[in-house]
């Protein structure tokens, strides 16, 4: 269950990417704007399969005539939502409400309520097996104009920058017309980090506030940072002396692994900005690098909005790279907005290659956002999988949580017992999962099943919930009884 609810919320995230993906989205749809600046919104997916690969035609049918009636719901806000529901009727739940000094999760058909404390992964999170980490790159402008002020009255107490008229060309932004470098020497890097941490981290933690185990993760990475060599932060200025963007170069490590560290980053309102960060060895060939690049442009009722990433790491000779493209274009005509484009996002591991491709169609009218976006993924040269989701987005009404009297406190307990108490909703989750899987007959049971136990599916890692799931799907039906043969006396020698 947590890899099919990662799966479901991951293209949630992808979805939301493309609608937030870069600061100028209030330039790009000023519907979504708006839209956007309500307390709270629904997506809503459904989904129709045009080709699966390893599933049978028959099987196929039979799977598109369940989609029709299931339909994934997610609300955002102050409290948020993920909801499961077969023909408009709730099957699955789960609520997350941040409230002051803790989070309150509700399981629904089970009712299960806990308490988590506010900075440590929810409930939701716990029963899953890991949070999510998704970061979402829109966030690093609004982070770094917070930050600047801060961060540069610090390091002047420090140090006296050089000051330089030099122009830095920043790609998709505007030239930086002047800079200002602070240079530090290893030892006082590290003895001054701490009173920069005390900038940053308030900041992180702010931007991360939905996210915290991946703020928790950041943390302790930034707080066990040892530098070495010179440190350089240069500050780019934009031509009103206003921050625009910084580099950083020097060595940094963390347990004896030392890299060598360079940050790139740029930022205009209205025309993009690029981001690059990257971190070789020292010695040897390990290496992490990663580079955004966001663009901007308007021509006639037509605005264009351009993301472009990168992704490579190699560790002990195994290497993991992604790319990621995407394209949207919004035409505006009578108030109203069509929103089409494309999206490819790419993933390489062991010199196999995945490539997902979302191609979005979307009508963006005072009722909100309703379309289609086409996915496909392919393997190689291989399609394994060809969708369609039909998607609506709308302003919803605030969800409102029970009292947090009843609720298992979670709180006090460690982690690994916060885990197995949650693993309480396992049981009542089974069952809503089979009143899911009902409407099927156990030849249409059989013979999904047949088309999807693989050798990879089989032996794959399971988890409790699921592993249950499989052993209902499995269960052999009763077979029907025969009536009792009537016997007519006549046909009885003797």
């Amino acid at each position: 269950m947590g890899g099919c609810w990662k799966r479901i919320l991951a293209w949630v995230c992808i979805f939301g990417m493309m609608l937030t993906c870069s600061p100028a989205a209030a330039e790009f749809s000023e519907r979504y704007t708006r839209m956007n600046a309500e307390n709270s919104l629904a997506l809503t997916m459904r989904v129709k399969a045009e080709s699966l690969n390893g599933i049978s035609k028959d099987s196929l049918e039979t799977i598109n005539e369940w989609l029709d009636s299931a339909a994934l719901t997610v609300c955002s806000g102050e409290n948020s939502r993920a909801e499961i529901s077969l023909e408009g009727e709730s099957v699955l739940q789960a609520d997350v409400e941040h409230r002051d000094g803790y989070t309150l999760t509700v399981f629904s058909p089970s009712g299960g309520t806990y308490l988590t404390a506010e900075n440590a992964p929810d409930a939701l999170t716990l029963f899953c097996g890991r949070e999510m980490e998704w970061f979402d790159p829109s966030v690093i402008p609004g982070a770094y104009l917070k930050l600047a002020p801060q961060l540069y009255e610090k390091l002047s107490s420090h140090v006296t920058p050089k000051k330089s008229k030099e122009a830095t060309s920043i790609k998709n932004a505007s030239k930086a017309v002047s800079n200002e470098t602070y240079t530090f020497s290893g030892d006082d890097m590290n003895e001054f980090w701490p009173r920069i941490l005390d900038a940053l981290l308030p900041v992180l933690e702010e931007t991360l506030a939905n996210q915290p185990g991946l703020c928790a993760k950041a943390e302790d990475l930034l707080e066990a940072l040892e530098f070495s060599g010179e440190c350089r932060f240069k500050r780019f200025l934009d031509k009103a002396g206003d921050d625009m963007g910084l580099q950083f170069t020097g060595n940094a490590g963390v347990n004896g692994d030392k890299r060598k560290v360079t940050l790139f980053y740029g930022f205009t309102p209205d025309k993009g900005g690029y981001l690059s960060f990257s971190a070789p060895a020292v010695k040897g060939k390990n290496n992490f690098k990663v580079t955004c690049a966001v663009q901007m442009t308007s021509k006639k009722n037509t605005r264009t909005l351009g993301l472009e990433g990168t992704y490579t790491r190699t560790l002990d000779g195994a290497t993991v790279s992604g790319t990621l493209s995407a394209s949207l274009k919004n035409t505006i005509q009578d108030d109203d907005e069509q929103w089409t484009g494309k999206v490819t996002i790419s993933r390489t591991e062991n010199k196999v290659k995945s490539t997902w491709t979302l191609t979005p169609k979307l009508v963006f009218s005072a009722d909100g956002m309703d379309g289609t976006v086409a996915v496909q993924k392919k393997q190689g040269d291989r399609s394994m999988v060809k969708a369609s989701f039909a998607v609506k987005l709308n302003v919803t009404e605030d969800i409102t949580q029970p009292s947090a009297a009843s609720a298992k406190d979670l709180r006090e307990v460690s982690a690994e017992l916060a885990k197995d108490m949650v693993q309480d909703e396992a049981e009542p989750l089974v069952m809503a999962l089979s009143d899911l899987i009902n409407p099927l007959n156990g030849k249409e049971k059989a013979a999904i099943l047949n088309d999807i136990r693989t050798d990879a599916w089989m032996n794959g890692p399971i988890t409790p919930a699921l592993e249950a799931a499989v052993e209902w799907l499995t269960e052999e039906e009763e077979p029907e009884e025969e009536p009792e043969e009537e016997w007519d006396d006549d046909d009885v020698d003797g």
